[in-house]
């Protein structure tokens, strides 16, 4: 159960590097568009200061679910996980060896 909530975390982070990818692509395309000039922006009639509306489409939406999904189960399944190895978690005990021949001590006593 741990290597799997490890791999979650893996991809988590990996779905984490491909939002802020298609991000900055939406943010700064390869080809920007053409600027208007003044003449066409009134001809238009369109303020020239008028900002325009940054949609964010599937290409920022599918990863950015992805991440909060895989990161989500991941830390869902730390919560569950982690109390469960603590309390079934026996640590092995020291091989009983007897420190000495005599029968004066309990580990050198037969069984």
């Amino acid at each position: 159960m741990a290597v799997a909530i490890w791999i979650l975390f893996l991809l988590s982070t990996v779905c984490g590097l491909w939002t802020l990818m298609a991000l900055t692509g939406t943010l700064a395309p390869i080809s920007a568009p053409q600027l208007l000039s003044e003449q066409d922006v009134t001809a238009l009639g369109d303020s020239p200061r008028e900002s325009r509306r940054l949609e964010i489409g599937g290409n920022v939406r599918t990863p950015s679910t992805c991440q909060i999904v895989t990161f989500g189960l991941a830390v869902l399944l730390t919560i569950v996980y982690v109390p469960l190895a603590v309390l079934i978690h026996k640590p092995p005990q020291p091989p009983r060896t007897p420190c000495c021949t005599c029968s004066c001590c309990p580990v050198s006593k037969p069984q």
